[in-house]
């Protein structure tokens, strides 16, 4: 008896389971076709293609310095 409801149990999990995945994409249908917006927010990686344009203080510098402390 205690299988059976183990069983019962689980199936009803999954079956829970299965009908949020619908909710949500049926909430969520059409974001496939928008466009990807990426963070861009990574240091050095923000110009692009093409020439890079070097007004910083030095060759290879990024806007955003390295300001944590050294390791121990």
């Amino acid at each position: 008896m205690e299988t059976l409801v183990t069983v019962v149990v689980v199936l009803a999990m999954i079956a829970i389971a299965a009908f949020v995945i619908h909710l949500l994409n049926a909430r969520h249908r059409h974001q496939h076709l928008r466009p990807a917006h990426y963070d861009g927010g990574l240091a050095g990686f923000d110009e692009g293609p093409g020439p890079a344009s070097r007004t910083g203080p030095g060759h290879g510098s990024t806007s955003h310095p390295n300001n944590a402390p050294p390791p121990p």
